[in-house]
């Protein structure tokens, strides 16, 4: 079983197999990887002669589509998608131009004829089975090509792989950016990898004039994430600007439709939720590496909030904690409207600060 990395680096050297399952949640990469395996096997001219994609075939389509001969090319390739020997789960798609798709279900055998044609492959094909998210690992398809060492896996990125792929492609841009802003980034966008490449193309257009990309590029053109807007607004109320707080309140309020401002409310509660938690593995000694983790949250976020909860003390962050669960469930029965509750909510929290009468203004 291969990773994404050690599949690109097959890629670039020319190293390739007969057979392939691309499979995983990392649904970006795995479509730019399957782009660039198609680019260093094939001309682009030659693309549209030599290779073809079939959703989920009859194993005597499949048989044929392999054994056919390349068209002024050294090899073709022949691409399925949603097999129903890899899923439980079958779309039915109609024939679209090149793409021939095949309203079947799976019959028992199918598995077994499919293996033998693995195993019979000629030269001349490469084969690759393209799932989107992760494959049933029990089908006996999957063993099959696990055991010729076709799988390559596209597992979710890692926040040391993000930042590492996120300068990369910044790099392609010839752009540079460090370990600590690419997590900002991360943090500030809130989004996978196909969100932050067009965050980046922006951010390299934006910074035409220097090399180096700062926190103030960020968030002069990229789009802020729910969960950094949440951040600014506790900050605002761990920091006692209670009018400040209400101004932003008000924005977001304007801003977004019913179902976000619910939204705001629940993120709000979630943000104090995380304080509190972080407060008491904090107290109990819990390695601070491991609160990201225990938590669910991006390393970056995890020390946000570690600077807000100091503004608490464990006792106050629970009734606090309390307050926000009660006005949530006043909102679910319709007690409270969404607006006023969010207004009430602003108003109250700066009582369970530590010294609210301190606070900066």
């Amino acid at each position: 079983m291969m990773n994404h990395t050690q599949f690109y680096q097959n890629i670039k050297s020319h190293r390739f197999s007969a057979c392939y399952l691309l499979e995983g949640e990392e649904e970006h990469i795995k479509k730019t990887m399957l782009e660039e395996l198609k680019n260093a096997v094939l001309p682009r001219a030659l693309r549209e002669l030599n290779e073809i994609t079939y959703v989920n075939p009859t194993p005597d389509i499949l048989e044929d589509a392999t054994a056919t001969y390349p068209v002024m090319a050294d090899k073709r390739l022949v691409i399925v998608t949603e097999c129903a020997c890899l899923s439980a789960a079958v779309k039915e798609t109609e024939n679209n131009g090149d793409s021939t798709a095949k309203k079947s279900k799976s019959k028992g055998n199918d598995a077994a004829v499919y293996a033998q044609i693995i195993d019979a492959l000629p030269p001349h094909t490469i084969l690759i089975f393209y799932e989107r998210g992760s494959v049933d690992r029990k089908k006996a398809l999957y063993k099959k090509l696990e055991s010729v060492g076709g799988v390559v896996t596209f597992a979710k990125l890692s926040e040391a792989e993000l930042s590492k792929w996120i300068a990369q492609t910044l790099k392609a841009h010839g752009k540079v950016i460090s370990a600590e802003n690419a997590a900002y980034l991360h943090f500030y966008t809130g989004g996978g990898t196909a969100l932050l490449r067009g965050e980046i193309e922006k951010l390299a257009a934006y910074a035409h004039d220097h090399q180096e990309i700062t926190q103030d590029d960020i968030r002069a053109v990229c789009i802020k994430s729910e969960e950094c807007v949440i951040f600014d607004l506790t900050d605002e109320i761990a920091m006692g600007r209670t009018a400040g707080a209400i101004r932003h309140v008000k924005y977001l309020l304007s801003a977004g439709d019913s179902k976000e401002r619910g939204n705001l409310l629940y993120m709000i509660l979630r943000q104090y939720r995380i304080m509190y938690h972080l407060t008491v593995m904090k107290r109990i000694g819990m390695n601070a590496w491991d609160w990201p983790l225990a938590l669910g949250i991006h390393t970056y976020s995890a020390q946000v909030a570690e600077k807000q909860a100091a503004a608490y003390t464990e006792a106050s962050l629970n009734e606090a904690l309390n307050m926000l669960e009660g006005v949530y469930l006043s909102v679910r029965t319709g007690k409270l409207t969404q607006d006023n509750a969010l207004e009430n909510v602003i108003l109250l929290l700066p009582r369970y600060l530590t010294q609210p009468d301190n606070a900066p203004a």
